[in-house]
């Protein structure tokens, strides 16, 4: 995409978030409060508090481990000295902190080197030596800092020394202690930026087109982060209500609003199938050869039928159909 279209789809896309969110939220909600949130920990037990939250926080580990479920937190403050680094390096190892946990909590096939108690009990002791080497949080917040001109050598580096904090988390981590240049890039925010061509489907991907956003419109990564989150998830977790989801909806409004096609200029649709639960990632091709099948869907036995016609098939995430091509 070139650059002017880039940084005019950008814009948009941050100006309809911001109206749309006023839009879909009741008129007694104050949003500022979701947004340019401050450094928020006291103390080194907080800073440990919020990485144990960020190293449970993926795939499977979130309702195994349920680190902040009620009836699970408080044990958890109990057992971890009220998140103190030292004394929990003073009391466990990774094998007796798992034992503890297995005392406490329910724990099938403990046994495995994949047991996610297991995985998590490695990067508890991890982050509480990570964290300890930091003399109060002065020592930590300057740490932070010295990587204000390269976040990805600090994500990085995070990503060394704790285990079991993949990129994702490690931007998720500093981001929720109110560090405002980083921002998550989950799976909401991906799928956002690639349904307008701004990244590859990868992390690093995202987050650089998060900072590069971030930079045009003259605001934060993480009220960026919080707005795309706030309209995908519709979870006002502050006021303990839920709006729904409106990513769809979202990504249909700006591609309206700039009223461009993003596909190949050189393809002309010959057709559409729904497909419903297929899955693929947005905007991905693949060269196929037409069967007598599907040339029967599309070209209703015109003489087209009895030969071979090399197409493109892409998924329209939005339309939930699949578009077949031909080059013109």
């Amino acid at each position: 995409m070139k650059t002017e279209n880039r940084k005019q789809t950008m814009q948009i896309m941050y100006d309809e978030a911001k109206k749309m969110l006023k839009e879909i939220c009741p008129r007694n909600i104050d949003l500022q409060k979701y947004f340019n949130i401050e450094k928020n920990f006291k103390s080194k037990n907080d800073i440990l508090y919020t990485l144990l939250i960020s190293l449970q926080d993926k795939q499977m580990s979130y309702n195994v481990i349920g680190f902040l479920r009620p009836e699970r937190i408080k044990i958890f403050q109990k057992l971890l000295f009220n998140f103190d680094c030292e004394k929990i390096l003073n009391n466990y190892n990774e094998e007796s902190l798992l034992q503890v946990f297995r005392e406490n909590f329910t724990i099938k096939n403990i046994e495995s080197k994949r047991n996610l108690w297991r995985l998590y009990s490695k990067s508890v002791i991890s982050a509480a030596k990570f964290l300890n080497t930091f003399n109060d949080i002065n020592d930590f917040d300057n740490f932070v800092n010295k990587y204000n001109d390269n976040k990805l050598e600090l994500i990085n580096l995070l990503q060394k020394e704790i285990y079991g904090l993949g990129f994702a988390l490690a931007c998720n981590f500093l981001k929720d202690l109110g560090y405002k240049d980083y921002s998550k890039p989950d799976v909401h925010i991906k799928e956002i930026f690639l349904a307008f061509l701004l990244c590859d489907n990868d992390d690093y991907s995202v987050f650089k087109a998060v900072d590069e956003m971030a930079t045009l419109v003259n605001d934060s990564a993480f009220n960026i982060d919080r707005l795309f989150w706030l309209i995908c998830s519709g979870k006002l977790y502050l006021d303990n209500l839920n709006i729904g989801r409106h990513k769809e909806e979202f990504i249909i409004r700006v591609k309206n609003k700039l009223n461009i096609d993003l596909t190949n200029n050189n393809l002309t649709v010959l057709g559409t199938a729904q497909c419903h639960k297929f899955k693929n990632n947005v905007l991905t091709y693949s060269n196929i050869i037409l069967n007598d099948k599907i040339t029967e869907i599309f070209f209703k036995n015109s003489k087209q039928d009895k030969e071979d016609i090399d197409v493109i098939i892409k998924y329209d995430h939005i339309k939930d159909v699949l578009i077949i091509e031909k080059e013109v």
